[in-house]
């Protein structure tokens, strides 16, 4: 009985790694609130706010920031977007329709010179703890000529950067880097692998322990 204690102890030890393994790779984030920490720009400053000198801009990133458990394409009630690289030239329409919300609308506020435009763009980097390894994030961005659109972005761990042709209103969006989540299916969810392995572990335990056991009472029977 000692060994089967021993046994069952040692499958609690490896569900409980599977469980805190998994968790490290889930985005906890619900709503798209908060997120960045910090943003700076190569040239000049950058520097982000929560309030909108135009009451037109203000109100839509109330309505936006109150929809942001929602697709972006039913909150922008759009299809695709335009995507910019980060040579800041278009490079096609993208269908949005497996895009999240990964940061509330900031207001951005750029002070170079000369003005970001598409011949001098102004490379902005966003430190965001809400960016996992699973997800792919662009800027949502929109622009004072084009409208809202998407910018492509670069970097590791928890900062990223995309090049911006102008300023405000901006927020940070996702989508699942595997095709085969690309629905809609996001990483806040927790349907990823780790939570079968973890079910396929803890069936696993479960069937060792009760061959162990009745293994035992055979013995003890003979």
């Amino acid at each position: 009985m000692k060994r089967i204690a021993i046994l069952l102890s040692m499958c609690i030890f490896l569900m409980m790694g599977f469980t805190a393994e998994g968790a490290g790779n889930i985005n906890s984030i619900t709503t798209g609130n908060g997120g960045v920490v910090s943003v700076s720009s190569d040239r000049g400053t950058a520097v982000l706010s929560d309030t909108f000198e135009d009451p037109l801009e203000q109100a839509e990133a109330d309505r936006i920031n109150g929809m942001l458990s929602q697709p972006l394409s039913e909150v922008l009630q759009l299809k695709a977007l335009s995507l910019y690289g980060l040579d800041t030239r278009y490079i096609e329409d993208q269908d949005i329709s497996a895009f999240k919300f990964l940061t509330r609308v900031h207001n951005l506020k750029l002070d170079a010179d000369p003005a970001p435009s598409i011949d001098n763009p102004v490379k902005v980097r966003f430190v965001c703890n809400n960016i996992t390894p699973d997800i792919e994030v662009f800027v949502l961005h929109k622009c004072s000529e084009h409208g809202w659109e998407l910018l492509k972005t670069e970097g590791k761990d928890n900062m990223i950067s995309g090049a911006f042709h102008s300023a405000s209103p901006v927020a940070l969006v996702y989508r699942n880097k595997t095709e085969a989540v690309s629905a809609g299916i996001s990483p806040k969810t927790g349907e990823n692998n780790w939570e079968i392995i973890a079910v396929t572990a803890a069936i696993g335990c479960l069937l060792i322990g009760i061959y162990a056991i009745k293994k035992s009472r055979r013995k003890w029977e003979d």
